[in-house]
């Protein structure tokens, strides 16, 4: 099993509490999945959980740490020449 099988179920648990308004929690949900594709070398998911942060800053009204979140999984995912996924 590698870090990213486990982050796929984290990444499902993280949304269902985004969705319930549990932020803390899922931010901290999104960080881990973000870290376990970081040390897998998954630039994709890494760039949609950033996204998900992103997103998450702003419905909190944070949008410094929103843009920076989305910037950086932007640079990702065009580095890479694809798209990324968000929650919605």
């Amino acid at each position: 099993m590698t870090g990213m099988d486990l982050g796929h179920g984290y990444d499902q648990l993280a949304i269902a509490e985004h969705m319930l308004g549990n932020h803390d929690r899922a931010g901290e949900l999104y960080e881990r999945v973000a870290s376990l594709a970081q040390e897998d070398g998954d630039d994709r998911s890494r760039a949609t959980m950033l996204n998900n942060l992103g997103n998450l800053a702003l419905e909190q009204g944070d949008h410094d740490k929103a843009q920076r979140y989305i910037a950086e999984g932007l640079t990702l995912a065009e580095f890479h020449g694809g798209t990324y996924k968000t929650i919605e």
